[in-house]
């Protein structure tokens, strides 16, 4: 099949790394895709903070980008992608270069790209990431994300999947037709334990725990902050930060307060993040909402193949990702006390620690390894290009 996947900033950013769930997963299903030798085609936006030549790691796949003069997330943004992305759709598949295209995205409104495309180039299946009509604070948001804006954006695509439960609960909500489930796809022999023999950004004998993405407000790094600056005094731990690059250039006083504090270890963009990750002790996702951010965090599944256990508050996808002393611990609210008391419990018995790694690699060994989601998608597209 002649497969065409549609998201915005697939590309690598400075520091070589591919960032966000939705890019990383279509990262991995295109590849392992074009590995049983279907041809693949990515359309997409240049990344902000993007390095030099940021598409050459996508050797697998015939790679179109927008470099938008637009803010990112702005109108103008919205329009000229929408644009490019139909007129790059339309040309190829009026040279048989396209069968079907997959729409991968957080935001209903992206649909759009699928919709045009199934009424006058190729039959379309979007894939949503992020829950629909859920409140995120954001009075802005939640309009373009409700369900009858929503039910114009995607009405005119084929097929829809969720990567969660609780995305494609809230997805039918917008449209008639069934939301299959399909989880993000890892690779769990590169997400493994033993890459911890790699790691090699720090030395310390504390016990680490690691958190991977930005400052943005919804994902919570300013209560991981606090709780972990109430548990200094009396443990013997550091906190690793993988943040985007332009982090360090935000000027905000939650980054000063992470430069100043001597046991906080900042970093930007991690070249190996299955080594950051099977180094930390525990992996800490204190999202605020998942309305915005992906439902699933891949980082927190990708910390979970390395046997480290998250400590995640039970919202949206987290709760039904994680399950609470099994594979690690939930909290029931965004707050730094009760996250600094998981944490506690966790820092304190490195048995506990263990118990719930091994419970959180065989969860994603079970139900989600890139094989079993490729087989999905690719059932999914066969039945739409034959429909």
């Amino acid at each position: 099949m002649k497969i065409g996947f549609i998201a915005t900033e697939i590309g690598h950013q400075e520091g070589g790394a591919f960032m966000g769930g939705n890019v990383n997963n279509v990262v991995s299903v295109s590849k392992a895709l074009a590995d049983r030798g279907h041809e693949i085609t990515i359309i997409t936006t240049k990344p902000r903070d993007a390095a030099a030549n940021y598409t050459d790691p996508l050797e697998w796949a015939e790679v179109y980008s927008l470099d938008s003069q637009h803010d990112h997330g702005s109108p103008g943004y919205l329009f000229s992608f929408s644009k490019y992305a139909i007129q790059q759709i339309r040309s190829l598949a009026a040279d048989n270069e396209l069968d079907v295209v997959s729409v991968h995205t957080g935001f209903a409104i992206w649909g759009i790209i699928g919709s045009l495309s199934s009424t006058i180039a190729c039959p379309s299946v979007h894939v949503q990431y992020c829950p629909i009509g859920q409140s995120s604070g954001s009075t802005v948001y939640d309009l373009v994300q409700s369900v009858p804006l929503s039910k114009l954006w995607l009405y005119g695509n084929d097929r829809f999947v969720g990567v969660t439960d609780n995305v494609a609960e809230t997805t039918a909500n917008a449209t008639p037709k069934h939301v299959e489930v399909i989880h993000n796809g890892l690779n769990v022999e590169t997400y493994t334990p033993r890459a911890e023999s790699r790691f090699d950004l720090f030395e310390t004998e504390s016990v680490v725990i690691g958190y991977l993405g930005s400052l943005n407000d919804q994902k919570g790094l300013d209560i991981l902050v606090d709780a972990f600056q109430s548990l200094t005094v009396d443990q013997d731990v550091v906190l690793a930060l993988g943040l985007e690059v332009r982090s360090e250039r935000s000027g905000s006083l939650l980054w000063d307060r992470i430069e100043q504090d001597p046991n906080i270890y900042p970093f930007g963009i991690i070249n190996d993040v299955p080594a950051f990750l099977a180094r930390s002790d525990v992996f800490a996702v204190p999202f605020r909402t998942t309305v915005g951010p992906a439902d699933y965090p891949v980082a927190a599944l990708e910390a979970m193949s390395c046997a480290t256990p998250p400590i995640a508050t039970r919202i949206g996808g987290l709760a039904d990702m994680i399950e609470h002393k099994k594979d690690g611990l939930l909290i029931d609210r965004p707050d730094s006390d009760l996250l600094a008391d998981a944490l506690t419990g966790l820092i304190d018995d490195a048995p506990l620690r263990h118990r719930l790694g091994n419970g959180a690699r065989e969860r994603i060994r079970q139900d989600f390894s890139i094989t079993s989601v490729v087989n999905e998608y690719e059932t999914v597209f066969n039945e739409v290009v034959n429909s």
